[in-house]
């Protein structure tokens, strides 16, 4: 049976650090798993989106056409708002147990203020991808009592989606999958 990983994000847009963590993964599993990649469909924080619902989804489908084991997952669309992890975990675990939750560094730096994160320490097990960030982005997790979570060896870029929204689209180039780019 193939190991479970929950990657969820609005993926706003796509990027090459969020291949990066599934090609780690795929290393680490040494191919034997499926990772559910799971759509935001609203957000704690009640941010918007920048590309849309639909646009995200169709990225998205470009994007899981590359990988023979990552799947596009929904769920959160059919779940009451907000969105926590926590709760489409337990929605997903109703009919394939999830093992292992992939996020990048900037998710784990901020890991102590997600919904019932103590919970999920407990219950999983946790993939974080490193990244390439400024000193003053970077904060050691120290508010929980806390496992330490399983570093990847995964290639760093220097992307975030939040940086991507403010630039032009010429400046994607190099920090988005070409089937990203071809689509925006």
């Amino acid at each position: 049976m193939k190991t479970q990983v929950f990657f969820g994000g609005a993926f706003d847009p796509f990027h090459l650090g969020h291949a990066s963590l599934i090609e780690a993964a795929y290393d680490y599993f040494k191919g034997n798993l499926t990772i559910q990649l799971v759509v935001t469909a609203t957000s704690a924080q009640d941010k918007q989106f920048s590309l849309g619902t639909y646009h995200r989804i169709a990225l998205l489908e470009e994007v899981v056409a590359l990988y023979d084991y990552v799947t596009l997952n929904l769920c959160e669309f059919e779940l009451p708002a907000p969105s926590y992890s926590v709760n489409t975990l337990a929605f997903l675990n109703q009919t394939q147990p999830v093992k292992y939750l992939l996020i990048g560094e900037d998710q784990w730096n901020q890991f102590s203020s997600w919904h019932k994160a103590s919970y999920l320490m407990n219950q999983y097990k946790i993939l974080v991808g490193r990244r390439l960030q400024d000193d003053k982005a970077v904060k050691k997790q120290t508010e929980l009592p806390i496992k330490q979570p399983i570093y990847l060896e995964n290639a760093l870029f220097d992307c975030a989606s939040s940086m991507l929204k403010i630039k032009e689209l010429s400046d994607w180039k190099g920090k988005v999958p070409a089937c990203v780019l071809k689509y925006v």
